[in-house]
């Protein structure tokens, strides 16, 4: 395999309501398909519900990996 560096801006929103912004976010980035990465627990809480559903009203087709 040859060699090669990646990296990413880090971009760190936190607050009430902050993860109703990253369809937003995402639109900006020109994403199409997003992939999440939660735990099980987490999601079955609704604690990605909002996050989830911007994303799903931004247009983005999303995956969800937990």
């Amino acid at each position: 395999m040859k060699a090669f560096t990646f990296q990413t801006p880090t971009n760190i929103r936190f607050g009430a309501g902050a993860s109703s912004e990253i369809g937003e976010l995402l639109k900006g980035c020109k994403a199409t398909h997003v992939l999440l990465v939660t735990d099980e627990g987490l999601r079955a809480a609704g604690l990605t519900r909002n996050a989830e559903a911007a994303i799903a009203e931004a247009g983005i087709a999303l995956t969800v990996f937990d």
